[in-house]
């Protein structure tokens, strides 16, 4: 637990196994873990990565073009935010 209570804050109990008590120890079996799904966004989900459009640009141009033309193509039309 931490100092701010918050809907990621669970608290633990870790519970010795004691055979002598199995009834006990069935109820402790059916609740192993608990997982908190997390959805994580992606900014340019979608879209294609740098090298993958230098590719793209060099086969339609039919000559070379690297990241680093990519690079100042972008900086020159403010392409990117």
């Amino acid at each position: 637990m931490g100092n701010h209570p918050s809907g990621d804050a669970v608290a633990v109990e870790f519970v010795k196994y004691d055979p002598a008590k199995p009834e006990e120890m069935k109820q402790y079996e059916k609740v192993v873990a608990m997982i908190k799904p997390k959805t994580v966004r992606v900014a340019n989900r979608g879209l294609l990565k740098a090298g993958q459009v230098a590719a793209e640009v060099s086969k339609k141009l039919g000559r070379k073009f690297s990241l680093y033309d990519n690079m100042l193509c972008y900086q020159h039309f403010n392409a990117r935010p």
